[in-house]
């Protein structure tokens, strides 16, 4: 996160702006372990994990479960009126220590495996209407969105505090409040993500819900040791 901030010139309580948009977001959703709002001020007052992480700058960890069905095309429109295809999907990995890496403020594992995943789904960056990424840190969130080309390198930040990833944008990013305000059930978290994303694209998300018809999950391993990214279509 101190190695991003210099890089590109942000200053601290702009970063916050993440850990702020993802409480907004679980205050509406009734699944969420943190559900109630913040200001940024909050963020800079909350005690100092490793510096400049705070308090609300991770994600907590929780019990959860999960589930999703899978079945073939012609059964599953047997049980749903709402199938959710599963498009495309890649796994890829990286070095498991962040200082192996050339750069600190790049997750290869995910630009990589988003590649692939678009690929396979017949899709570009601009065709997702909705995403979750494992934002199990504020700068983790940050990172997961750019290295999936939802927005340019050194710039995601500006963007959200811009009006970006809200509801109406294109694509709204963690509405369900994400790993940060959420929870994390750190196992089941995978599953957790596409579930979510399985029921904005039917229309059952119970929180704040996004006219979408095009998903994306990406969990990730570690600090991005490795990463998954599955496409979800309507």
């Amino acid at each position: 996160m101190k190695e991003y901030m210099e890089k590109y010139s942000i200053s601290r309580d702009v970063m916050a702006e993440w850990p702020v948009l993802m409480h907004e977001h679980a205050s509406k959703n009734p699944y969420a372990q943190l559900p109630f709002k913040i200001k940024k001020e909050q963020v800079m007052k909350s005690p100092v994990i490793s510096e400049p992480l705070t308090l609300f700058d991770m994600s907590p960890i929780g019990d959860g479960a999960a589930a999703v069905i899978l079945a073939s095309e012609d059964v599953a429109r047997k049980l749903t009126d709402t199938p959710i295809e599963i498009a495309g999907f890649a796994i890829s990995t990286d070095k498991v220590y962040a200082t192996s890496r050339e750069d600190l403020t790049s997750l290869n594992a995910v630009r990589e495996t988003s590649i692939k995943a678009y690929s396979m789904a017949n899709i570009t960056s601009r065709d997702v209407d909705v995403v979750e990424v494992g934002d199990v840190f504020t700068i983790t969130g940050i990172l997961s969105v750019e290295e999936l080309d939802l927005s340019k390198k050194g710039v995601a930040v500006k963007d959200l505090v811009n009006g970006r990833f809200r509801v109406g944008d294109e694509p709204t990013v963690n509405p369900s409040g994400g790993l940060k305000a959420r929870g994390d059930p750190v196992g089941a978290t995978g599953i957790y993500q596409v579930a979510e994303i399985a029921m904005q694209l039917g229309g059952g998300f119970p929180g704040v819900k996004v006219n979408a018809e095009v998903g994306v999950a990406e969990c990730i391993g570690g600090f991005g040791s490795s990463a998954s990214v599955i496409v979800l279509k309507r």
